[in-house]
């Protein structure tokens, strides 16, 4: 949305040399009055021809907003004939990771209406067992960058559903995206027994949390010498993982960390 008045120069992205052919208002997807450029002198266009808009300046970008929750488009950096992507463009995932649902509003959730009561509605949150909660908030927290939601103490109580009794516990919430959360769970009295099961034992599990450029964070974790089993792999199988690239690598209790960037989208 233009919000400053400002009149931009428009081009057809495919025939920027063009004769202009046609006069047109060329608008956003909002409801709000998105003109971003109006009598706009254009050749002819089609659906799906991309237009670029010259000379925005440095304010669009900080004025963008994610009104009608659409994200916001990446940013380019052209300097003479060379062009970089120095911004990325948004995800309904990055509109909607800070967005928390208060407990008080969580019963009676409309997603829930008419949901038959055994079924499984979702995923609400993944719990590790560690061997030092501080250890493992330096992996997930300061070194892969999970939001901090809480942490406490506990002993009995809600941790007696585990069937251990009376449990001593730490534990420690961090935000994943959706309101979803990463519990970590140090059990200080009765301590157990270490498990660092293989990926093909029966009962092994991991994690997957999805970044935006995996080979920082893939050099990142190599440099703060976390086990990493590989460099990033693009999964080629059809399907809906088809174009992400991935890695595995070992929190420190040995727990396996899938590390995933997603497909780029069409056009990207």
């Amino acid at each position: 949305m233009n919000l400053e008045f400002n009149r931009w120069t428009c081009l057809s992205v495919a025939r920027a040399e063009a004769e202009p052919a046609i006069v047109a208002d060329v608008t956003g997807r909002t409801c709000a009055l998105d003109v971003i450029v109006p009598d706009a002198e254009l050749p002819r266009v089609e659906p799906g021809d991309v237009l670029a808009f010259l000379d925005t300046g440095a304010y669009q970008d900080p004025g963008a907003t994610n009104f009608n929750a659409l994200p916001r488009p990446g940013t380019v950096l052209v300097t003479g004939g060379d062009a970089a992507l120095i911004r990325r463009q948004e995800t309904l995932d990055d509109v909607f990771a800070r967005d928390l649902v208060p407990e008080r509003l969580r019963h009676g959730s409309p997603a829930l209406d008419g949901a038959v009561g055994w079924r499984a509605t979702g995923l609400d949150h993944v719990s590790v067992t560690s061997a030092d909660l501080d250890r493992s908030l330096a992996f997930y927290r300061d070194l892969l960058g999970l939001e901090l939601r809480g942490r406490g103490e506990a002993e009995g109580g809600e941790f007696e559903i585990t069937g251990i009794p009376d449990p001593s516990v730490r534990w420690a919430d961090l935000e994943l995206s959706h309101g979803q959360v990463l519990e970590l769970i140090e059990y200080v009295e009765p301590r157990g027994t270490p498990s660092r099961p293989l990926p093909n034992d029966p009962g092994a599990t991991h994690i997957s949390l999805r970044v935006a450029d995996i080979d920082a964070v893939h050099s990142r974790l190599r440099e703060a010498a976390v086990s990493v089993v590989s460099e990033p792999v693009r999964i080629a199988s059809a399907g809906a993982w088809q174009g992400a690239r991935v890695f595995y690598a070992s929190d420190p209790d040995g727990v396996t960390v899938e590390l995933i960037q997603p497909a780029p989208l069409p056009g990207q």
